[in-house]
């Protein structure tokens, strides 16, 4: 390989005419290219599933967290309202009876 090679001498010399080759060589490019293709799909099937799970736990994050706040917004509500119901109670029981 001095420089001087054609493409035609630089080929490999393959042993099997090319009509047994091409067929041949023609049908695993095909299988090829249909599992890059089919592989292809699944990654776009894989990436809308990881979509969609993302939006899902998103909202229900979302969700969780405004049901915590109300939870601790109503257990302050609870502690006010029993406190009042204490003081009550113990006004009730100060004041004198009749």
């Amino acid at each position: 390989m001095d420089g001087t090679a054609t493409s035609f001498e630089a080929r490999p010399a393959f042993r099997s005419p090319t009509h047994i080759l091409v067929p041949k060589l023609t049908h695993s490019r095909d299988r090829w290219k249909a599992k890059a293709a089919q592989r292809r799909q699944q990654l776009k099937l894989a990436k809308l599933t990881i979509r969609d799970l993302q939006r899902s736990r998103e909202t229900w994050r979302a969700q969780c967290a405004t049901h915590a706040e109300q939870l601790r917004r109503q257990a302050g509500q609870i502690e006010q309202l029993q406190r009042q119901r204490d003081a009550a109670l113990a006004a009730a029981a100060d004041a004198p009876k009749k």
